[in-house]
């Protein structure tokens, strides 16, 4: 604190580390850690030495206010509060999700999707995409939850509702057969558990174990495995019995498999299938620039389901609208555009979409009034999930680059990437 009060001051990255190793354990060295955490940590760390010592400066810098507006659907009571913050995190995937889907066709051909679904999607759209994009007549849609538990979905119903949070999903979409009435539904499981496959099979087939082998490796060869890796085609057998289940009204036969390879989990073939983007997203667009992102941040949403909150008139959990604004705004604002985030299915993604971010900003507080600012620092991150690396830009009289131990100079036009993680911006005083 002292170091950093002395005007041109630098701070060696090593004894700031040390400095942070002391109050926490919280990012060690050797692994990914998060600059938005870290960042958070310091500033906290900084707001509670300062107020210690009994100065205000931190607070007026980097705290801002935001109001919130709660208005009940049913008694239409409204509820105002007020929050500090000190960061702006913004979601910049328009509240969409993305869920795996699992498509076989009669032939026994897989093909692996990818489903970007809004709150509005219904199965039957997602059917729709899925028949349309394989030339398919019809197929019967399969949510498996947890890995365990399988329930067959219908055409009416909400992605958002068919899928509560805590659990992981799977999709599955499975051909009608012109001879449906012949046909039982079968999942198999090879060694590695939660990762299915489902298919339909001819009844009179089902316990004859050479045809039974036949036919999966046929499901296997036709599924745009490379046909060099021979160890995935023939290297499994039967080990239990043929499983009759019933649950929820819908009945199959569970089939566990050995593997002899290691090689040979449906998880490890679907790897190997080029996967296919099906777009669903109606009012959930995502955002392509930081002006919708902001936007999007402070439109009024709809509390239901999962999200609703309780009304003290109404004296239960009620739907309601939210509306967020800015009360007061600081000096410097910190904006951090939210590119990582857990899928539905329970698997942590980056989003590496392109953000445009201006030079200049201008935003609108609860009361009318307009603060501007300009972008004077970015936080950059180059990787995915398990791995990767930051570098900085700042602006001082002129844009610079910090990679590690390497600073160079930036032209301007060369700021805005996709790899923009965290941004500064510095209140400009008119």
């Amino acid at each position: 604190m002292c170091a950093l009060s002395v005007p041109g001051a630098c701070v060696s990255p090593q004894k700031l580390k040390k400095c942070i190793d002391k109050c926490t354990s919280q990012f060690p060295y050797n692994k990914q850690c998060d600059a938005h955490e870290l960042l958070i940590f310091l500033i906290d760390r900084l707001h509670d030495e300062a107020i210690r010592r009994g100065v205000e400066e931190i607070n007026k810098l980097f705290y801002g206010a935001f109001t919130s507006r709660i208005q009940c659907m049913n008694c239409h009571s409204v509820s105002i509060t007020n929050e500090p913050f000190m960061c702006i995190s913004l979601p910049i995937d328009g509240n969409t999700e993305e869920l795996p889907l699992i498509l076989q066709t009669e032939a026994n051909q897989l093909y692996y999707f990818l489903v970007k679904f809004g709150e509005e999607t219904t199965v039957k759209e997602i059917k729709g995409e899925a028949k349309r994009s394989l030339a398919v007549e019809d197929v019967d849609m399969y949510l498996l939850v947890d890995g365990k538990e399988l329930e067959e979905v219908f055409d009416s119903l909400l992605m958002s509702q068919a899928m509560s949070s805590g659990k992981s999903w799977r999709l599955y979409a499975i051909e009608k057969s012109k001879n449906e009435t012949n046909q039982t539904l079968i999942r198999l499981d090879i060694g590695k558990p939660n990762s299915p496959l489902f298919l339909k099979y001819p009844k009179e087939l089902i316990e004859k174990e050479d045809e039974f082998r036949e036919a999966l490796t046929t499901l296997i060869a036709n599924s745009q495995v490379s046909k060099k890796d021979k160890s995935i085609q023939h290297s499994f057998s039967l080990t239990k019995g043929i499983v009759h289940i019933t649950q929820k009204g819908l009945s199959y036969l569970h089939v566990e498999l050995k593997p002899l390879s290691r090689n040979s989990h449906f998880s490890n073939i679907l790897k190997r299938i080029p996967c296919k983007p099906i777009r669903l997203l109606h009012r959930a667009e995502d955002y392509e620039s930081l002006e919708e992102c902001l936007k999007g941040f402070t439109t009024a949403e709809r509390l239901k389901g999962g999200d609703q909150t309780r009304c003290e008139r109404c004296c239960r959990e009620v739907e309601a609208s939210k509306k967020v604004d800015y009360l007061q705004l600081p000096q410097v604002l910190v904006i951090h555009l939210k590119r990582f985030k857990v899928r539905c299915n329970k698997v942590r993604i980056k989003i590496s979409r392109f953000i445009s971010f201006p030079m200049n900003l201008k935003l609108e507080k609860a009361d009318g009034g307009v603060e501007r600012y300009g972008l004077y620092g970015v936080i950059n991150h180059m990787g995915g999930i398990e791995r990767g690396h930051y570098t900085a830009f700042c602006k001082s009289a002129a844009w610079t680059q910090f990679n590690d131990s390497k600073v160079s100079p930036l032209d301007e036009d060369r700021v805005v990437t996709d790899n923009a993680y965290i941004l500064f911006y510095e209140k400009i005083n008119s």
